[in-house]
């Protein structure tokens, strides 16, 4: 387990200046730290910058230091950025986010989608001063937390989960999901391409799922609200449409019942 590595730095102040940030710089390269650090120390808007070098350290250096802006790295040993974003949710801290990465195509069109800033590297002055002018436009905006929330929920629901069988293991993004069916001990994945057997019980594939629009339904079955298209609680069952295509389940009326509340 890294150890947690802070420091804090003493920035000059003979030139006083109203309103100066606070920054936490996150990732596990030192050299990028260094350069980050050099080129917000020019800027001449911080007061305080820290940094650390794991996600854990972070969440620790975050609670203590409650910095306006984190420039957060996405790929880190051991925790990512995005699980340290789950951390900081769980802990009801909203800083300002601004990732500093050389991520893939999917996590960057999330990124953009949901408003935050971010940073290629190597970071470059005239888009680092482009991000600290956009974040002093904004900063009192009040959703924040509401973004981030929004942000993990969208970008969970795009990540592929891993499905053991009992030959090996398939991969589907839970999005492509539509129902979820136990069978024993074991539970049947449901998408518009057919059904597939997994090891696990529903109890674990519920603990794998997004939160957002999946609902367990008695014990045993899941179901995506997001494709729901009719009950009917004379026929006891649930019509999905996805892509135009149409799939039924058969449900029992008392998983009728039960699904017409939590919806």
């Amino acid at each position: 387990m890294l150890a947690m590595t802070v420091v804090t730095l003493s920035l000059s102040r003979k030139t006083k200046m109203p309103h100066r940030l606070t920054a936490l710089l996150v990732d596990d390269e030192k050299r990028a730290v260094a350069l980050l650090k050099k080129l917000l120390e020019e800027t001449g808007e911080f007061s305080d910058i820290c940094w650390a070098y794991s996600a854990d350290a972070a969440l620790e250096a975050i609670k203590k230091m409650l910095p306006q802006i984190v420039f957060l790295d996405i790929q880190m040993p051991n925790k990512d950025g995005f699980a340290l974003l789950k951390d900081l949710e769980t802990a009801g801290i909203s800083p300002e986010v601004i990732f500093v990465t050389a991520y893939d195509q999917y996590s960057m069109k999330a990124i953009k989608s949901h408003a935050f800033d971010y940073l290629m590297k190597p970071v470059v002055r005239e888009d680092l001063l482009a991000c600290i002018t956009s974040f002093k436009a904004k900063k009192l905006a009040p959703d924040v937390n509401t973004k981030l929330g929004q942000f993990l929920s969208d970008y969970e629901s795009g990540k592929k989960i891993r499905f053991n069988t009992r030959t090996g293991f398939f991969q589907v993004e839970p999005t492509n999901i539509i129902y979820v069916k136990a069978d024993g001990n074991y539970t049947i994945i449901h998408t518009s391409e057919g059904g597939q057997l997994c090891t696990l019980s529903l109890a674990g594939t519920m603990e794998l799922l997004p939160k957002n629009g999946f609902i367990r339904v008695g014990r045993s079955h899941i179901v995506n609200s997001h494709y729901i298209y009719k009950v009917d609680r004379k026929a006891n069952e649930v019509t999905f449409e996805k892509h135009g295509k149409i799939f039924s389940l058969a449900l029992s009326s008392r998983q009728i019942k039960e699904l017409d509340k939590m919806i």
